[in-house]
């Protein structure tokens, strides 16, 4: 399961821990809660529903409103379910609200995660590769991992329109994990491999000799935080502020901490007053795809 995966199912299960006593019950009221398919990486919808449950709970016991959880096909589909107030609090990663904000200025995010490891893409070589960039490799095999998150798949399609020009790699090798594709350019299998931080710093940490046979040949900007997002005007100051405070307090909770730390998370996080920043800067290196814009269309 990818790592978002387990970020949402962790903050599910550690918000039923976190006590809602002396919280008065607003009018009651549903809320829609959505969670697009693309984050869970294929997992069955039973086994998102029930990890879904707990949540609902959380989200009774925080603010008195009952719940229900949709799961639209993908993020586009999800902003624009924000956008028509059929749904009122989403998941997103920071990377998909920043095209989505160009389509819906008024979603906005109310909390952001910390990740152990910074959201960051790395290709890496052998450490006596000659290659100056990803063009020279044209004629190598490249090694990718399938649990590979989107952001490293953004990267390498970056990588590739501004050196190899149309130019392919010989063939694609296509590993389960990140240490085998790793393996695969240190064993001289493939020319390159693309993984994420924390892929690269588990295999340093992991494989330390094995590691000084490795090169970064480049690596991408860090990329905004995922979030939890909601419509501008659509929910009510009071139900935003006890949804965030629950998020925000999840580290502090005897049985959050250790679940947070086993979803590679630190912590749920305020919003950074530079986000929409980066989401812009985000935006401007990676310009909305045709495909994105195409879906919201429809």
């Amino acid at each position: 399961m990818a790592f978002f995966t387990r970020m949402v199912l962790g903050l599910l299960f550690v918000s039923v821990a976190i006590p809602g006593n002396a919280i008065a019950a607003e009018k009651a009221e549903s809320v829609e809660i959505g969670m697009p398919r693309t984050l869970f990486h294929g997992l069955h919808e039973s086994l998102m529903k029930i990890g879904a449950a707990p949540f609902l709970k959380m989200m009774k016991g925080q603010t008195g409103m009952e719940g229900n959880i949709q799961f639209p096909a993908d993020t586009r589909t999800l902003a624009a379910q924000i956008d028509a107030g059929t749904v009122h609090i989403g998941v997103m990663t920071g990377y998909e609200l920043a095209w989505a904000q160009s389509r819906y200025p008024n979603l906005v995010p109310i909390a952001v995660s910390v990740p152990m490891q910074p959201i960051q893409s790395f290709c890496l070589v052998k450490w006596d590769s000659k290659a100056k960039n990803i063009g020279d490799l044209k004629g190598e095999k490249i090694s990718l991992p399938s649990n590979n998150r989107d952001f490293c798949d953004l990267f390498l399609d970056k990588q590739k329109n501004e050196h190899m020009k149309g130019a392919t790699f010989a063939g694609r090798i296509d590993r389960p994990y990140a240490d085998d594709a790793i393996y695969d350019v240190i064993e001289d299998r493939a020319g390159c491999t693309v993984v994420d931080c924390s892929a690269l710093k588990y295999f340093q940490t992991v494989n330390p000799g094995q590691f000084q046979n490795l090169k970064i040949l480049s690596q991408s900007e860090v990329f905004p935080n995922a979030c939890i997002v909601v419509k501008k005007g659509e929910l009510k100051p009071q139900t935003i502020e006890k949804f965030r405070n629950a998020l925000l307090g999840a580290q502090d909770n005897p049985i959050g901490k250790p679940m947070l730390t086993t979803w590679k998370l630190k912590s749920f996080a305020v919003v950074p007053d530079d986000y929409a920043r980066q989401l812009k800067l985000f935006e401007t290196a990676y310009p909305t795809p045709a495909a994105w814009n195409a879906s919201i269309e429809k």
